[in-house]
């Protein structure tokens, strides 16, 4: 390995005497709090919706508690594929195969082999690589391949013994399954050693850094608490253009703060539901391509302040 990957994979695996361990009703504790604090908003989510639950992930307690303006604006457009959106999918495609494929590839024969795939499925990703045109496609297999290549060069490589696996789903289904929390996770390291952490969450960004990526791993460390009853004993974000990994040590102050957020912004959503008119503005680097910015006051007043932002 090189120097960078050494650092990153001393980032990620501390020694063996500094891994906690838990109590075994961490898991049940939690499930009561949230239970106890939600139970009536879900009932109400739950009569009001002819008794579809609520499904909440990283990306709808993000919303809610930036701009819930936003939130319900997004939520009335129709998404649209972009090539920086299919930048991001096509390369954790190709890191995805990276992880699983033996031998040595090169970088631009894994985000041919991602785009092959993606392309062979009826999704709107595939559907949407079909149609651009060739130039087009060409330039995002440059910066896919870019990206793939500084990926190889800083994350360090993975062994078997470590247990990877990509794209890992977890939910957790509470108040009579009228509340599901879900997330994927991009990559996975280690297991836990009966009630002593050993699991490394690892999300993937081909993009700058933002400080919700730590609040949405904090989440993710909330799922695997109550998924498995043990924390994570880390959650970091590996940044692809510029080879960071922000690594974060968990204990059980910090899930319990997820647990707070989570319940916080469960309550905002299912207020939003029913009286869309609250919903508070909240100005900030996200209203340069937010859908209602030439509408809204807080908005282009941020704009116009920070125009050389």
């Amino acid at each position: 390995m090189n120097p960078v990957q050494v650092e990153n994979l001393e980032r990620l695996r501390p020694p063996l005497e500094d891994r906690p361990s838990y109590r075994s009703t961490l898991r049940l504790d939690l499930r009561h709090h949230i239970e106890t604090e939600l139970v009536s908003v879900i009932d109400r989510v739950h009569a009001g919706s002819e008794g579809r639950g609520l499904w909440v992930g990283k990306r709808h307690l993000a919303a809610v508690h930036g701009c819930e303006a936003r939130h319900l604006a997004e939520q009335e457009t129709k998404f649209e594929w972009r090539v920086p959106l299919a930048r991001g999918s096509v390369a954790h495609k190709a890191i995805e195969l990276s992880m699983h494929l033996s031998g040595q590839r090169d970088p631009s024969e894994l985000v041919d082999d991602a785009i092959g795939r993606i392309t062979d499925r009826e999704t709107s990703l595939g559907d949407y690589l079909k149609r651009i045109d060739e130039a087009t496609l060409a330039e995002l297999r440059s910066e896919c391949s870019a990206l793939m290549a500084s990926f190889l060069d800083t994350f360090p490589p993975l062994q078997r013994g470590w247990r990877p696996a990509t794209e890992v789903s977890k939910r957790s289904d509470l108040c009579g399954d009228g509340l599901t929390l879900a997330g994927k996770f991009d990559l996975t390291l280690g297991t836990p050693n009966d009630t002593t952490a050993g699991r490394v969450i690892i999300d993937v960004k081909t993009g700058g850094f933002a400080q919700i990526h730590r609040e949405d791993l904090r989440f993710y460390a909330l799922l695997e608490t109550l998924h498995t009853g043990v924390p994570p004993l880390i959650v970091a974000t590996h940044y692809v253009d510029s080879g960071r990994l922000q690594a974060e040590l968990v204990d059980e102050d910090l899930v319990w703060a997820a647990a707070h957020r989570t319940v916080d912004g469960v309550i905002r959503l299912a207020a939003l539901a029913d009286e869309p008119s609250v919903a508070v503005k909240k100005a900030g680097p996200a209203c340069k391509w937010c859908p209602i910015a030439d509408s809204c006051d807080v908005g282009q007043a941020w704009i116009d302040e920070n125009d050389d932002w």
